[in-house]
């Protein structure tokens, strides 16, 4: 309680994409897609699995340095067309995307705790490392998957055992993808 249950969650949005990537394919799409709205043309690399609703809500968290407030930042951001943005804006859109800071804060009341059913079926997830079957780096653990139990322990062991098998499979492929780096150096 420390804390007192606030914090932030740092997000990667387009895990398989390299920020140095992202940047340029905002610059490149500035450049040949100038006269397209930012809000509507999400880069290529994300059109496929960013849904639009966050597509957004990640260009209304962006500050632009003239705006007052984040929204009419964001607004504007949405609003905008690529050939109008800042290279700078875009490149701070980039890192936004490979780590999108979301501020977490509260909890329920005592007693108002419970399992909901339904969720990702395990059909389609690897049960051994939590990886998505369909989308390479992606991960489920805890009540996002379709696990139904009795309340309390049997809840609470599948958060804890499918948060330790991602967050070990995660680790080990971050892990891999340095030492390969460090070697091709």
């Amino acid at each position: 309680a420390a804390s007192k249950y606030r914090g932030t969650l740092a997000l990667d949005l387009c895990c398989d994409v390299r920020q140095e990537d992202l940047e340029e394919e905002l610059l490149l799409m500035k450049r040949f897609s100038g006269k397209k709205r930012v809000g509507a043309c999400p880069p290529q690399s994300l059109a496929t699995h960013l849904p639009k609703r966050l597509w957004h809500y990640v260009l209304a968290r962006q500050q632009q340095p003239a705006a007052a407030e984040k929204s009419a930042a964001g607004a504007q951001m949405v609003d905008a067309l690529y050939g109008e943005c800042k290279d700078a804006a875009l490149r701070r859109l980039a890192c936004s995307l490979k780590r999108l800071e979301v501020p977490v804060s509260g909890k329920g009341p005592f007693k108002e705790e419970f399992v909901t059913a339904g969720g990702v079926d395990l059909r389609e997830v690897d049960l051994a490392t939590m990886e998505s079957k369909a989308v390479r780096g992606l991960y489920f653990a805890g009540e996002i998957l379709n696990v139904d139990g009795v309340t309390g322990g049997f809840n609470f062991q599948n958060a804890w055992t499918s948060g330790y098998l991602s967050g070990r499979d995660v680790a080990a492929r971050t892990a891999a993808a340095a030492e390969e780096d460090q070697q091709q150096s």
